[in-house]
């Protein structure tokens, strides 16, 4: 697997892990913020403190949704963008050791009494279970890790050291024996998550293998499809996306759709390539095709066969339910085949055929309007027309010419 995959695949999973992470340090804050006040610190400067850590909680908290919403880099990564976001977060996470480590300064500011000495060991532990914490959010990232781990840890010792005592000194001897094993394991947990995440990967990458041999097998039965299935997917995810659907979604829709008539493995050369129309018999034989397709892909547990195996039975089916194999009206043909069979017919119509001749852009985008409520899904035609420009452009790049 390429770096820049890897390292997408470990920021996306301590994005996920943000949300937990965040909340426990909320609950954190607040009771060391207790801790801090009970100590004699000025509330002014403890709250000014609280208030700090809280904006970078919550700018951490914002960062988190938008790399989630926005990019599934698990999918096509972009390198430049994926280790922008490592620094990003570790900068933000260095910036809240740092907040951290000033509350454990004001801690060691202020003269405590004797009997209420445990404050400060209360605070090491504090510090210890932060950083515990970190490993299962942030040890997938090193960098990452460490720029929220080095700040905190480096002060806390200080603090203790700087005591003289043989009880600070063992104190911080502790806490970064203690440390030191939690960076450690971190190693340890960054390695078992990428060997997971290859591990994954190659079985995405053998699902991808399946998929394309499929594909090229249903199109060496009809070789005047030429790039039919290829023009035919791409459409169906940039129509997916235009319909909102997320990157990851879209992209399965993608390699999915490419199957949409894997059922023709079935169907005899004498129908499936014969010129000009077909005989009622004929007609009967070719519309088993979804059937065959379904059969075909059977009952995986793979989402991107169950999506293939979607499009396959249903890619034919008319939101007027005067379609085939079931007849299926309006929302109830998943949406995946609704926009499988708008990019089907389009492309189907502008390529040549044993039986008819290519027809232009125009009048087959013309035949998907005018068919909108009956054959096709009236809100998904009105998003094909507006991706229709980049539709054309990809249709020019790959043509049959």
């Amino acid at each position: 697997m390429p770096r820049n995959q890897l390292n997408a695949s470990r920021i996306l999973y301590l994005s996920q892990m943000t949300f937990t992470s965040v909340l426990a340090q909320i609950v954190f804050a607040l009771l060391l913020s207790t801790l801090l006040i009970l100590s004699g610190i000025e509330e002014n400067l403890v709250f000014t403190w609280l208030t700090i850590v809280y904006v970078i909680l919550g700018f951490r908290y914002y960062t988190a949704r938008q790399t989630i919403k926005q990019e599934r880099l698990s999918l096509k990564p972009d390198g430049v963008l994926t280790m922008t976001q490592i620094r990003s977060q570790a900068i933000i996470l260095f910036a809240l050791s740092i907040a951290w480590s000033l509350s454990f300064i004001f801690l060691f500011m202020v003269e405590i009494p004797e009997h209420q000495s445990g404050y400060h060991m209360i605070a090491a532990i504090f510090t210890v279970g932060l950083i515990a914490g970190g490993v299962t959010s942030l040890g997938t990232v090193r960098l990452v890790l460490f720029s929220f781990a080095i700040p905190m840890t480096l002060t806390v010792a200080y603090l203790f050291f700087a005591q003289g005592d043989l009880f600070h000194i063992m104190s911080a001897t502790a806490t970064i024996a203690g440390i030191s094993f939690l960076l450690i394991f971190s190693t340890f947990f960054s390695k078992q998550f990428d060997k997971s995440i290859l591990q994954t990967q190659e079985i995405k990458d053998t699902e991808l293998e399946i998929i394309t041999r499929l594909a090229k097998a249903s199109e060496f039965r009809d070789e005047e499809t030429g790039n039919h299935i290829l023009r035919m997917s791409y459409n169906c995810y940039l129509l997916s996306m235009a319909c909102g659907f997320d990157k990851e979604r879209a992209e399965l829709m993608l390699y999915a759709s490419s199957l949409h008539d894997v059922g023709k493995i079935g169907i005899s050369d004498t129908v499936l390539l014969k010129p000009g129309k077909f005989t009622a018999e004929e007609r009967l034989i070719m519309n088993k095709h979804p059937l065959i397709g379904a059969n075909i892909l059977g009952n995986s547990k793979s989402a991107l066969i169950k999506l293939a195996r979607t499009i396959a039975l249903y890619h034919h089916e008319k939101v007027d339910g005067t379609g085939y194999p079931h007849g299926l009206i309006g929302d109830k043909i998943p949406i995946e085949a609704r926009i499988a069979a708008i990019c089907d017919v389009y492309d189907a119509l502008t390529s040549v055929r044993p039986y008819k001749e290519a027809w232009t852009n125009e009048q087959a985008l013309t035949f998907i309007i005018d068919n909108a409520g009956s054959h096709f899904d009236a809100e998904l035609v009105q998003n094909f027309q507006n991706i229709y420009p980049q539709i054309l452009e990809y249709a020019q790049t790959y043509s049959d010419c």
